[in-house]
């Protein structure tokens, strides 16, 4: 962590922006990870039976939808 500090100075003075584009599609990615996690945990919490894996799951499975739903309808509407 402390490592990252030392890359900081050289982040702010760069003028790069970005694109939104790649940014709707690393967010995209980022929240089909989270339902593929979620979803291997609730097969987890069926196998083992250990409620501590459904809930863990639940928090994965439902911020990944809600992220989908929410990258879907703002950034695709806004990149067309």
């Amino acid at each position: 962590m402390a490592r990252l500090a030392f890359v900081y100075p050289v982040l702010a003075k760069s003028s790069y922006s970005g694109i939104a584009k790649i940014h709707a599609i690393i967010e995209m990615v980022g929240a089909i990870l989270e339902l593929i996690t979620g979803f291997a945990l609730i097969v987890r919490f069926y196998v083992f039976g250990n409620r501590f894996y459904l809930f863990i799951s639940l928090a994965f499975f439902v911020n990944g939808a809600e992220e989908l739903v929410k990258k879907r309808l703002f950034y695709l509407q806004k990149l067309q």
